[in-house]
């Protein structure tokens, strides 16, 4: 199995691979992050779809993955398209230096990184697709910020997504896969 890579200016895109039954390939969110956490996450969620193809946000239940909450976030998805914040944990908090619970994604101050997220969000949003992006960009007030980004589609009907369950963690320079494009 193989990933998509996307490269750009600020950072890689990785959609993960499919297995042979249609869903993407924890073990290479793993292989291609080197996070246990991310991997885990999404192991979680992938169990929590059972026959559907995304859960809903009422199936995620917190007190079952107290160790990911710190670097969870959850986000509203809006029609037309936008995105809001409805929860954001706090290693994110401190990671960005404020809390982004309640805000919009497209208000959000994230210099060179908006335009991509905002477009990784909406790729979600209309696909259903989980996906998990390696982001490295100088914010603009020259902080350097590194960290890999999971997110996975929640579904009121199973079928549309309506949230998005987020992860985000630290990434270290050199923890990208063999043969990324590097742009520090």
């Amino acid at each position: 199995m193989t990933h998509d890579l996307v490269s750009r200016r600020h950072g890689t895109t990785h959609e993960p691979s499919r297995s042979p039954v249609g869903r993407p390939d924890c073990f290479n969110v793993l292989e291609a992050t080197g996070s246990n956490k991310l991997a885990g996450l999404y192991l979680y969620w992938r169990n929590k779809c059972g026959t559907r193809k995304m859960p809903s946000r009422s199936d995620i239940d917190p007190v079952e993955i107290p160790k990911y909450l710190s670097e969870v976030f959850i986000a509203e998805v809006y029609h037309p398209l936008r995105f809001r914040f409805r929860l954001v944990g706090s290693r994110i908090c401190d990671r960005w230096r404020e809390d982004y619970t309640g805000k919009w994604l497209d208000e959000l101050d994230l210099g060179v990184e908006r335009a991509a997220a905002l477009s990784q969000y909406a790729a979600l949003a209309q696909s259903g697709e989980p996906r998990y992006d390696r982001v490295e960009f100088q914010s603009a007030n020259n902080r350097d910020l590194r960290y890999w980004r999971l997110l996975l589609p929640l579904s009121a009907d199973g079928q549309v997504p309506t949230m998005i369950l987020g992860m985000q963690i630290e990434s270290v320079a050199g923890d990208s896969p063999a043969g990324e494009i590097r742009w520090i």
